[in-house]
């Protein structure tokens, strides 16, 4: 049995939003109890109080965009901090990248124990992989997950153009002058390119063989 003790819990109720000086009582992994701090310890003396009236209690944060995997450690590896489609230059043409997909249950893992220590229990993952395998690599972070408990949304992510723009740099190298129009063109021209078929094959050995869990 655990006591959580905050000056603040946050209840999310629309009847008692904030409790002052509250406690969250919880059983395993069960809240079974929320009210006053000096009312809950009265009814469980033994069990381990947690916190104090400096500390907040609320919900878990639930993280909309998030990436595991390969791609998504790989500005730990060097690559300083740009505008987004520069830095897409850098994570989906360079060479660190490759042969990767080994380490990416240790990239996922990581990243979710910074979720979890941040007060995130629940995120999407827009997942980027390895084309060359059955699941695209998905069952390296899907077993970071399962191992880690957080709750996930996983979307299988891939590319079947450049991202040099995020987009369709064909709508508008036609206004370029020739010398740009010839450097760019050289640019964001990804490795891991996967047609809609394969896809679609890995969406869907995904959804059967680990949707379950």
């Amino acid at each position: 049995m655990l006591i959580l003790h905050g000056g603040v819990v946050l209840t999310m109720e629309a009847d008692q939003p904030v409790i002052r000086d509250g406690a969250v009582v919880i059983d395993g992994a069960e809240i079974i109890q929320i009210g006053r701090f000096d009312e809950i310890v009265g009814l469980y003396p033994y069990a381990q109080v947690l916190g104090s009236k400096s500390h907040w209690i609320l919900p878990g944060f639930v993280n909309a965009h998030h990436h595991g995997g390969v791609a998504g450690s790989s500005y730990r590896m060097g690559f300083s901090d740009k505008p987004l489609e520069r830095l897409l230059l850098l994570i989906y043409n360079s060479r660190l990248l490759e042969g990767q997909i080994s380490l990416a249950y240790l990239n996922t893992l990581n990243l979710v124990s910074q979720l979890i220590r941040s007060g995130v229990t629940c995120t999407t993952d827009f997942y980027y992989g390895e084309e060359k395998m059955p699941y695209l690599g998905a069952e390296y972070g899907l077993k970071a997950y399962k191992e880690s408990g957080m709750r996930l949304a996983f979307i299988l992510s891939a590319r079947d153009h450049r991202s040099v723009d995020n987009g369709d740099l064909e709508l508008f190298m036609h206004l370029m002058p020739d010398q740009l129009k010839e450097k760019v063109q050289t640019l964001g021209v990804n490795a891991n390119i996967v047609s809609q078929d394969k896809y679609i094959s890995a969406w869907e050995n995904v959804f059967r063989d680990f949707h379950d869990p």
